[in-house]
């Protein structure tokens, strides 16, 4: 039971403030959260079939630091493939290794440009010392005397027939520029060299031999499934090395064997197998694996693998090599400083922070480094507090509103991106400050649906839904969810209003589960005053004076700054004193503020409410990006979307475009504008999903069978984690029963879902079975789902198991 907290009865808005009942007021802004540094990760253009293009990206990767971990994808790859892997590998910008217009459009794709001098996407090609932004770290680390301990060079006979591949094993330091040339110099002069001469055995890989070795200087990274095992790879086909180059650079400890067969090779490999630890997950047995994109496993490599597996230790898979590539952890280093970070917000439209940076041994010498050390800085947002609604340094993690993103960071970064808890920048690493701005909700939501082929603008609806929703607290407020505050609203925004203690009886009918003391700290005073007292703390209901003139007989409400001695009639203009106003009955009683009135305010609350479940989905918890009554044209066509919201849960971002009601049902065109907008959406890679809210206790026979052939609609998954092949379109459909249950009650439909996930996902699944009797999947191949019969689970009750009702008084 928690502890009791007494409270007189007569509130300040500053203690209303702390109270998790209400609204922040306006105080200082702060922002806390904490800074980490690392490597940018790139992903590089290829050729196809190009040995050229190939040696010319590794030769790039191998004088970067933390060039191994650079993914490599070939030009006439998949546009859409390359986005989704690079979003799941983490990549911060792509970069083409060739001046082609194929290889320049994938390096372009929004969300992954690194932007050079010219405001363009950076092409190495033939003029690798444009790239002055990105050059490598591998030069401090020469200069410090530092270096990697026990680190060799390899260098071979580029007659050597397989020459294509051990540049993939070892790296290369190329020449094509004056830097190029630097950097072999000093590695040259640093370490040992291990020369291969023709048909000499390999030395056996342990991160210690090569450039690539150099540049990987105090970094790691690992893939989210580890794996240990053998690629099978023709050393003449470019195709082939990419693919063992990306399974090294996720992490995986894999080793080529070569097909067709090559005596030097296998020595490697058998050599390699003998001494790499077999990775094990959790007490759970490792993998040795053999990957290949095309050919079957040759018997000496299975019969390799079998002899190296220890029983119960380890398991024998085969598996192909391109799914692999989108399992990867981030890039982790030694030298990272991480550190909380806690700034004051500059007031400003939009509000700014500036983040001191302590001094790193990263780059232990900086002397004539200037101008060229960029590393990735991931700004983590704790908590932000009092810097305005709809404004937040959070960027939303989608991805094509990086663009969008840039005017955010004033360091004049050449690479900005949202994540779901912050934005990751690049900066130089030797930089005392990062001076960030406020990210302006609508502005980037408009980018989007702009990008989607819409025109947006915030309609007068709108705009009185955002007033509304600010009156009651923002989206972090629990107030619209309360059914007794509905019904004191819906009273007061009568034009007579209601007294107090009208307004009390009409809370205390509706308290439902709101006044369980479970719910919040129990009050000095009864839930139904306290309802009262939150609304006129918030000032959206005030104190009116009611009379009747005496000379035409009309009742009047005087708002309370207008009470004075005399009293004067609205209508006939009469005046009388306000003390015998007093003597014959006249009464002080409680109403919404002007032009506040009950159709407005019913068309808000499910919005508003819905608002809330949204945040609550939202890992961040205290920061949701939303919009209202957002006007769209498009096509000469003109609609309005209720609410448009970005939701960072646990699976990564998604866009949650819906519907209000109160009591009128939901029409055609309310649903088709919505699956409109979601289908452009997603055309952009972004993850869509549709919602309707309802203030209905349950929706009517119509609703339900447009919202099933809503759902009815396969559309593939947008992002990996969300599952491809899913039933991602589900609809959001929140009722009265499922808008008004305490976020800290069971009942609750995110505690519903299991536990506390944050899934929009799972919740959607959720609310389909809850309101429209969803019946799990059919056919996988007919790619169906399973309803139940109207009348055997009418719209608005709960499945029969495993979750009981939902009962809201």
């Amino acid at each position: 039971m928690m502890k009791q907290r007494r409270r007189s009865p007569g509130w300040s808005c500053e203690q209303l403030s702390s109270s998790i009942w209400g609204v922040r007021m306006s105080r200082e802004g702060r922002v806390s959260g904490r800074v980490e540094l690392r490597p940018v990760r790139l992903g590089l253009v290829v050729e196809p079939n190009s040995h050229q293009s190939l040696r010319r990206a590794v030769e790039f990767a191998s004088a970067c630091w933390g060039g191994r971990t650079f993914p490599i994808f070939e030009a006439d790859e998949d546009p859409r493939s390359v986005r989704e892997a690079c979003t799941a590998l983490g990549v911060d910008a792509v970069v083409s290794c060739e001046e082609a217009q194929t290889e320049v459009n994938l390096a372009a794709m929004e969300g992954f440009r690194w932007m050079g001098l010219r405001s363009s996407p950076i092409v190495l090609g033939e003029h690798s010392d444009r790239l002055v932004d990105l050059r490598t770290v591998s030069s401090a680390v020469l200069r410090s005397g530092r270096p990697t301990a026990g680190v060799q060079l390899v260098k071979w006979d580029d007659s050597d027939p397989l020459s294509p591949l051990l540049r993939v094993l070892y790296g290369q330091i190329g020449a094509n520029t004056t830097y190029e040339r630097g950097i072999a110099t000093s590695i040259g002069e640093t370490f040992a060299t291990i020369e291969i001469g023709l048909g000499e055995a390999l030395p056996i890989d342990r991160g210690r031999f090569g450039p690539l070795a150099v540049g990987m200087w105090r970094v790691h990274h690992q893939s989210a499934t580890r794996e240990a095992g053998a690629a099978i790879v023709n050393a003449d086909m470019p195709h082939d090395l990419v693919r063992l180059w990306n399974l090294r650079a996720i992490g995986h400890l894999v080793i080529p064997w070569a097909d067709p067969p090559d005596p030097r090779i296998e020595e490697y490999a058998r050599a390699h197998l003998a001494i790499a630890p077999v990775p094990e997950w959790g007490g759970e047995p490792g993998f040795l694996c053999a990957f290949s994109p095309t050919r079957d496993a040759p018997d000496s490599l299975m019969e390799l693998l079998r002899a190296t597996a220890t029983e119960g230790r380890t398991v024998i898979s085969w598996l192909d090599l391109q799914p692999h590539v989108h399992l990867s952890a981030p890039i982790q280093t030694d030298l990272t400083s991480v550190f909380d970070v806690s700034a004051e917000a500059v007031a400003g439209r939009p509000p700014s922070i500036r983040i001191p940076l302590p001094r790193t041994d990263l780059v232990p010498d900086q002397r004539g480094m200037d101008g060229w050390q960029y590393g990735a800085f991931r700004v983590t947002i704790h908590s932000e507090r009092d810097i305005g609604e709809r404004v937040s340094f959070r960027g939303p993690g989608v991805r094509p509103l990086s663009p969008a993103l840039r005017w955010a960071a004033s360091t004049s970064s050449p690479m900005v991106r949202g994540v779901g808890d912050g934005i990751v920048l690049a900066a130089k690493v030797d930089e005392d400050h990062l001076a960030l701005s406020a990210i302006d909700s609508f502005m980037i939501i408009d980018r989007l649906l702009t990008a989607a082929g819409f025109k947006a603008r915030i309609g007068d609806a709108g705009r009185w839904s955002g007033r509304i929703v600010d009156l009651l607290g923002g989206a972090g407020s629990s107030l619209a969810c309360q059914p007794a505050v509905r019904e004191v609203l819906d009273l007061a925004a009568r034009p007579r209003g209601g007294n107090p203690h009208e307004l009390r009886s009409a809370a205390a009918r509706h308290k439902g589960m709101w006044a369980d003391p479970s719910v919040f700290w129990r009050r000095g005073v009864d839930y139904e005053t306290w309802v009262v007292g939150a609304l006129a703390a918030q000032r959206i209901i005030e104190s009116a004076l009611s009379y009747t003139c005496p000379t035409c007989g009309l009742p009047q409400t005087i708002t309370a700054e207008r009470v004075g001695p005399t009293l004067r009639c609205n209508d006939c203009e009469a005046e009388t004193p306000l003390s015998l106003q007093i003597v014959n009955g006249a009464g002080w009683r409680l109403r919404t503020r002007q032009l506040i009135d009950q159709r407005r305010l019913r068309s808000t609350l499910p919005v508003a409410a819905s608002l809330r479940m949204l945040l609550d989905l939202c890992r961040d918890s205290d920061t949701l990006h939303y919009a209202l009554g957002v006007v769209l044209e498009i096509d000469g066509q003109t609609f309005e979307i209720d609410f448009v919201a970005f939701v960072n849960d646990d699976r990564g971002a998604c866009l949650v475009v819906g519907e209000g009601k109160a009591r009128n049902s939901l029409e055609e065109a309310d649903i088709s504008n919505l699956e409109v907008v979601q289908e452009a959406i997603r055309a952009l890679g972004v993850e869509c999903f549709i919602a309707i809210a309802s203030s209905k206790d349950k929706l009517d026979r119509d609703e339900v069978l447009r919202l099933r052939a809503a759902a009815d609609r396969f559309l593939f998954g947008i992002q990996p984690s969300r599952g491809q092949g899913s039933y991602t379109n589900m609809p959001l459909v929140l009722t009265k029963g499922s808008l008004t249950v305490p976020s800290q009650n069971e009942l609750h439909p995110i505690r519903a879902t299991g536990g506390f996930r944050r899934d929009v996902a799972a919740l959607a699944h959720w609310t389909c079975e809850r309101e429209l009797g969803l019946d799990g999947y059919g056919d996988w191949t007919t790619r169906t789902l399973n309803w139940k019969p109207i009348d055997a689970h009418p719209a608005g009750s709960d499945p029969p198991d495993p979750e009981p009702p939902v009962e809201v008084r």
